[in-house]
């Protein structure tokens, strides 16, 4: 995935659970916690596909 889709994937689900937790009155709406979330998806994005790129790249040489 890309890095810019996966931090906007995280920002949109935590938009909506923020608006829910505002609509509901259950917790607290905070903004930086959109941008903590997101900016939390790109790290795990990147470091998910690094750990795949190098999983894939020794199984690649354990094949020769």
């Amino acid at each position: 995935m890309k890095i810019k889709k996966a931090f906007l994937y995280g920002f949109f689900v935590s938009v909506v659970i923020e608006c829910c937790q505002l609509v509901f009155k259950c917790g607290l709406f905070e903004w930086d916690d959109m941008i903590h979330n997101g900016i939390g998806c790109m790290l795990g994005d990147m470091i998910g596909n690094t750990i795949l790129n190098e999983w894939q790249r020794l199984k690649g040489n354990r094949n020769i």
